[in-house]
Parts: C-alpha cells; sequence; structure tokens
C-alpha cells in the first residue's frame, strides 16, 4: 500500500483520539486560565467592534472624523519626529485630545515638502525581535515574574497546539516557536515519515495563538491558493500529504465567508479553484465611487445596510460557535468544527530570513556582494511579478500540475490586455523578517539558484487584494497595516492630511492622487525599502529621509547615493532603488522596466567577485546558519 495512503488510514483515528484529549485540555486549561486573565476566548468580534456596528447609523458616524485625526496625527508625527512619536495606543492614552487639536482637513497647498521634519533620525544597527533567527525561548520556559502578560495566553496556545497535532503513532512532533506576532505563533514540526527509516521532514506550523480557530488564518490560505505555483511566493503544504485532517472551505455567503471583508460593502468574486485565465480582452470600464454615489445614492445606502447585517450575522455565528466548542453538541460535518481547527503548513526555511542573516552580517562586519545583491533583487521582482500576475492564471504552463507543484518562476504576460487585468494583491508588510531563504538547487532546468539561493516572499496575513473605487473607510483600514519604519508613502504621506474623510463610506479618498493609493508599486517600495535596509544593515530612517534637491522628484534614498561608505555598490543597482523608493507611485519603475533591468544587471561581473569568492561568502553567510537536527536535512551544497 502506498506510504501517504497507508498513513491517511489512520488519521481519522488518530484525529478521534486527539480532538478529545484537546477538548479536555481546553475545559480544564485553557478556558480557566483565560477567565483568570480577564479576556475572552474569541477576541476576533469583542463588545468594542460590535458596538462599532450597532451604534452607528448611515447619516451620522459621529466617530469617524475623530478617528481620522487620531491616524492622521500619529502619522504626521511619523513624518515629523520620527522616533519620537508615539503608536496610536498611546495617542490614545496619554493624550486623549490631542488629536482633536490636529487640523483636519489641512486646506493650504498640498505638496511633499509642505512640512517640516524637526525630529534626528537616530541610526540603530538593524534587528529583528521575532525572527526565524532569533528564537524567543522564553516562550518555552518557565513563566517568570517579569514576562509579558500575554506570554501565558502563547504558552497556552503553544501546549494546546502541541496536544492537538500529537499522534499516538508518534508521526508528527511539534518543537519550540520559531517567531510570534500579534496573532500568530509559527512553531517547529517534525514529519518523522509513516513508517521506520523514512526520510525526516521539517514543516513549520502557523498557529493562532489568540483563538484556536482564526478567521485571519484562514484569509491567509485564500491568498496562497491564489499564488499557488509562485515559486518566489512562500508556499504552503497540503495537510493531507501529512495525514491531517481536511481543511474544508467555506461556502460563499456562509456567515464566517473568508471572503467576507468587514471594510468592504461588495462581495469580492469567487475564487476559483481552477486554473482558468482571465480573458485576453480590455477590462471593462468602470464608473468611479463618486459617479455611482451621486447617481445612484439609494442603491449604495442599501449595500452598506446589507454589509452591516452580513456582519451582524457573523458576529452572533462566533458568539454560537464559542458556545458549542465549550459546552458541544459538536457536528463532524462542521467545516469550522472542533476537529478542523485553523492553521497553515510550511515547509521550514533552513537558512532563515534575510533578517537573520542581516544580523550576521553585523556580526561578522560583512557586506553583501554586487553579484548577490543582484540575485536577491531578481527573486524580490520575480516574487512581486507573481502577486500582480499569479502563475495559476497567468503563466502559460500553468495547466500542467506538475508545473504548479514545483513552482513556476513568475511571468510577465505578453498581451497588454492581460497586464491591464492583473490581480493587485498587496502584501502590505514587506520586511526582511518575511523573506526567506530558500536552497540552491537547479530551478527549472537552469543555474538560477545553484550558486546563490532564492528568495521567498512570505508572511501574507496582511496582503489584500486591493480594489479600485472603495470606500475612505476601506482606504484607511489599509493605511494602517504593515511595521513601524517600513510605511510606504502612500501609508505616511501627508497628502492624507488634505483629504475631507468625513463620510466612512465616501468617495474623496479613492480620488485622492497619491494618498490610499495601493498596488504593484506599494510591493516596489516594499521590496526595495528591504534592499536598503540589507545593505546599510540599518532599521530604516523615522522619520523618513526626504531628498532635498527641487529639480528632481522626491524619494528616500539620499543615504546610499550620498555616503561614500556605499560606493562600492553597483551605481545602476543604487539608481533602481532610489526610483523604486520615490514618494509619487507613478514616479517609481513599472514592474516591465524593473525586469528589464534585472536582466541588466544579472550579467555583470565585479573586481573580486569571482564564483569561486561568491561560492564561499554564501557558504559562510547563509549555508552555515542551517539548523540541522537531523543527518538527512537539507544544506546548501555547490
Amino acid at each position: 500500500m502506498d506510504a501517504q495512503v497507508m498513513f491517511k488510514a489512520d488519521a481519522d483515528l488518530n484525529f478521534k483520539l486527539a480532538a478529545q484529549a484537546y477538548m479536555n485540555y481546553l475545559n480544564t486549561v485553557v478556558w480557566p486560565i483565560e477567565r483568570e486573565l480577564g479576556e475572552s476566548s474569541s477576541d476576533e468580534y469583542d463588545d468594542f467592534h460590535r458596538a462599532w456596528f450597532e451604534d452607528r447609523d448611515l447619516e451620522g458616524y459621529s466617530e469617524w472624523e475623530q478617528e481620522n485625526r487620531r491616524w492622521n496625527l500619529m502619522f504626521s508625527r511619523y513624518r515629523e519626529k520620527g522616533n519620537e512619536a508615539v503608536d496610536i495606543e498611546e495617542l490614545d492614552a496619554k493624550t486623549p485630545n490631542e488629536w482633536m487639536l490636529h487640523p483636519f482637513p489641512l486646506w493650504k497647498e498640498e505638496g511633499t515638502r509642505n512640512y517640516k521634519t524637526t525630529g534626528e533620525w537616530r541610526r540603530e544597527e538593524y534587528s529583528s525581535k521575532y525572527n526565524y533567527d532569533r528564537i524567543p525561548f522564553e516562550i518555552d520556559e518557565e513563566p517568570d515574574l517579569y514576562d509579558p502578560r500575554y506570554f501565558d495566553k502563547m504558552r497556552v496556545a503553544h501546549r494546546a497546539a502541541r496536544l492537538y497535532f500529537h499522534q499516538p503513532s508518534k508521526k508528527i512532533k511539534l518543537g519550540r516557536v520559531l517567531g510570534y506576532g500579534n496573532w500568530i505563533m509559527d512553531i517547529r514540526m517534525y514529519f518523522l515519515g509513516p513508517r521506520s527509516g523514512f526520510q525526516t521532514k521539517d514543516y513549520v506550523l502557523r498557529w493562532g495563538w489568540r483563538k484556536v480557530a482564526d478567521p485571519r488564518i484562514r484569509q491567509e490560505q485564500r491568498i496562497l491558493r491564489q499564488l499557488r505555483g509562485s515559486y518566489h511566493s512562500r508556499q504552503s503544504v497540503d495537510p493531507l500529504r501529512l495525514g491531517l485532517g481536511e481543511q474544508r472551505p467555506f461556502a460563499k455567503g456562509h456567515p464566517v465567508w473568508e471572503g467576507l471583508d468587514e471594510y468592504d460593502s461588495d462581495f469580492p468574486p469567487e475564487d476559483s479553484s481552477g486554473e482558468e485565465g482571465p480573458p485576453d480582452t480590455p477590462p471593462p470600464v468602470i464608473k468611479t465611487r463618486k459617479e455611482l454615489m451621486e447617481s445612484l445614492p439609494l442603491l449604495f445606502k442599501g449595500k452598506i445596510e446589507m454589509h452591516l447585517e452580513r456582519l451582524r450575522d457573523r458576529l452572533d455565528w462566533l458568539q454560537m460557535r464559542d458556545d458549542v466548542i465549550k459546552h458541544g453538541p459538536h457536528d463532524p460535518a462542521d467545516p469550522y468544527d472542533w476537529k478542523h481547527m485553523d492553521y497553515i503548513l510550511f515547509e521550514h526555511a533552513n537558512h532563515g530570513s534575510l533578517a537573520g542573516l542581516i544580523e550576521r552580517l553585523i556580526q561578522q562586519n560583512e557586506t553583501v556582494p554586487n553579484r548577490v545583491l543582484w540575485c536577491f533583487w531578481h527573486c524580490l521582482v520575480k516574487a512581486i511579478i507573481g502577486m500582480e500576475y499569479p502563475t495559476r492564471k497567468f503563466h502559460p504552463w500553468r495547466r500542467n500540475e506538475t508545473n504548479l507543484g514545483t513552482g513556476l518562476s513568475e511571468e510577465i504576460p505578453a498581451s497588454d490586455n492581460l497586464r491591464k487585468r492583473g490581480k493587485r494583491l498587496v502584501h502590505m508588510n514587506i520586511q526582511p523578517a518575511h523573506i526567506f531563504i530558500d536552497d540552491l538547487s537547479y530551478f527549472s532546468g537552469t543555474r538560477e539558484h545553484a550558486m546563490v539561493p532564492g528568495l521567498r516572499i512570505g508572511d501574507h496575513t496582511r496582503t489584500k487584494q486591493v480594489k479600485a473605487n472603495k470606500s475612505n473607510l476601506y482606504y484607511t483600514n489599509l493605511r494602517t497595516e504593515g511595521t513601524y519604519g517600513f510605511y510606504a508613502p502612500e501609508q505616511f504621506g501627508v497628502e492624507w492630511d488634505h483629504i475631507a474623510t468625513l463620510d466612512p463610506n465616501g468617495w474623496e479618498v479613492s480620488e485622492s492622487q497619491n494618498a490610499g493609493s495601493f498596488g504593484p508599486w506599494t510591493n516596489i517600495w516594499g521590496i526595495a525599502i528591504t534592499m536598503w535596509t540589507l545593505i546599510t544593515k540599518m532599521l530604516p530612517p523615522v522619520p523618513p529621509q526626504r531628498s532635498t534637491d527641487p529639480n528632481e522628484p522626491v524619494h528616500y534614498c539620499a543615504l546610499l547615493l550620498d555616503d561614500p561608505k556605499y560606493a562600492y555598490i553597483d551605481p545602476l543597482f543604487r539608481e533602481i532603488l532610489m526610483r523604486c523608493m520615490r514618494h509619487d507611485y507613478w514616479e517609481r519603475p513599472t514592474l516591465e522596466q524593473l525586469q528589464i533591468s534585472v536582466n541588466q544587471g544579472l550579467p555583470r561581473m565585479y573586481e573580486g567577485e569571482t564564483d569561486a569568492f561568491i561560492t564561499g561568502w554564501v557558504k559562510r553567510m547563509v549555508c552555515g546558519s542551517a539548523e540541522a537536527p537531523y543527518p538527512n536535512s537539507q544544506t546548501c551544497t555547490s
């Protein structure tokens, strides 16, 4: 019998036993601890969120202007004072009335140079507290008096995951926590194989640490399905390959359908599981939101009312589900039942992330060779091309299942009509800790990654398929996504202060030229600021350092151009980064222009950067970091 079939045959029995033990663990350990901490088991939609939706009528929205003032003040401090600024929570706690005094909107002439930077950029070496190369051992240790309060909940979630995935046959073992964020934790998983002597495989389990079932993970699964087959995007692993239970998606219209966006009153198109591509015809011309609101006001009001009703239905359903989890009865046919917890599996990145590489560069006082920079840049450009034109929809070889399984190198469609039908997937949080280093390989029969490992963009917890002509609320929510220091000008720009967004369902942001204009150019900013960080080994400048030449478009890459310390970097490469870090998105290169520049840079040779030198550098700085807990774990080879 095939090993995978043999292993799958006992999966239901294993899960039945594991689920019984897991439910007992929830009732005796998890719920009592959470009650002691004074927190609910499901904080996805707490009382505040329910009140937020129920207390608003379609005419008033009295809190909306206050919300805008808070965010405008925070980003004003970000671009003007930098590290002296405080985040939104501190702003509410320490200065509850200060944001009401922040001018909104500004009526003076709009311009990226029309504000003064008063804060000083304090240059700091790069460090990432929660990346795969600086493992938070404290979560696995015994509680300490000085531990943050949320560590208790994370320890509970970690133990719950170990219990849930425990198999009597000992084929799966969970290791330590590799990293964690606001909502999720990543845990090392070892798959020991269905029979003795079977090769061990390492995986990463993404698990919601605030709850046992997480709609955010469902949303990331949706994005990963769209990116299936894109070689330079981190791919998920089908749980059925390990004999784990099937994760069934919700049907369209279900109260917790993962396609329901609380900030978008329109249902998105249903995500097809096939590989059919878009038609090679010009996309339809769509009226702007302003035109539709002025011509069909009653239609918009009805859509908003219907959307709020769907959100209330979801709140009620989640509350009902919490009661079922705690008290039963359980329905095995329910895809959201206790047997089908939300999680994602990834193959383990043996060589960590760019964040870990930067820290090793600092420790060993090393720099990145030009040839390696071009190879890394090539991977990142390919990754964001795949986010605009996913291979499973646009690649000419996509219908071959083998090709999708092994990964296809992302390509820009040749047809102008197809290029206009890009999916506009925006990561919203590209940074070194979310870019993983692959093994050396002869990808697709070429030597593309034979000397320098490839990179894969991961962590799509914040990735959105951004739409045009949406509400002020929709774009303001996207404005707040990301990591401090890596925000794009579309988020922190002064243009936001000039928009009179007095209605959350209004059209003003959708008509703005730069504020809230998220698209593939936002991903271009993200990979450029990441490469800036890799080269300088510093955290991004806060406040952002604007260029001063009034005859050139404003950009934020002056350090690489002016500091003699970086003169060893290819001038063409520095110029490309400068163009990618321009303030106005229309001044940045297009994906087509980036692909051309990559093709120009890859063949370049530099003094002292021989094949032997590059191979030695990669082995010393990249492959030397590989964790190899088992003899057969993959490592870099030349």
